[in-house]
């Protein structure tokens, strides 16, 4: 496989993966008087950064920016790090 299919592939599988992002943020109702709504609010913003991020990382890749998207890419792996360190604790 060449590089240019490669990176097609990357691409289609991270634009899938927004979408399934957006579907699952817009299907999300929330009930903020309660008090257990507070986890899914968290949740929810922390998943619009991350959708945020993915779709400017594509955008990025797809102009040739190619530092420029691995910069973003890197902010994927140490939020999950740093979100892993939080849960073993």
């Amino acid at each position: 496989m060449n590089e240019a299919a490669l990176k097609g592939e990357w691409l289609d599988f991270a634009k899938r993966l927004h979408s399934i992002g957006i579907g699952i943020f817009s299907g999300t109702t929330l009930n903020i008087t309660k008090q257990q709504e507070n986890i899914r609010i968290v949740g929810l913003t922390l998943l619009a950064r991350t959708l945020s991020n993915l779709k400017a990382a594509v955008a990025m890749a797809e102009g040739g920016l190619i530092v420029e998207a691995k910069v973003i890419a890197r902010l994927f792996r140490e939020f999950g790090l740093g979100r892993g360190a939080r849960e073993r604790r």
